[in-house]
């Protein structure tokens, strides 16, 4: 990952991040049993929904804004999750896939 040179503002990076298209297709994670749904908020465009009532929003980095990490979507929980083993997300080609 590269960092900026130039600190943005919290309206450019919310500016930025809205431009980015969402991608469309999630299959690697949907065979895991998970349902991805777009939420349209440039820093958190995805949520997560998987078996036993387990929830989980995707954060867009500040200093890679296509590559995402997973964060507890419940009360209570904090932190950064591990979906399916991953915590890290990149949108590659139209597709969210996991990253090691």
């Amino acid at each position: 990952m590269t960092k900026p040179t130039a600190k943005l503002t919290e309206a450019e990076l919310e500016a930025r991040d809205a431009a980015l298209p969402l991608t469309s297709d999630w299959q690697a994670i949907q065979a895991w049993g998970y349902t991805v749904t777009p939420t349209g908020e440039g820093r958190m465009p995805y949520r997560i929904s998987g078996p036993r009532n387990v929830r989980y929003v995707l954060c867009r980095s500040a200093f890679e804004p296509t590559t995402l990490f997973a964060v507890y979507d419940r009360p209570g929980k904090f932190g950064v999750a591990r979906v399916h083993g991953y915590k890290f997300f990149a949108e590659r080609d139209g597709k969210l896939v996991p990253v090691k």
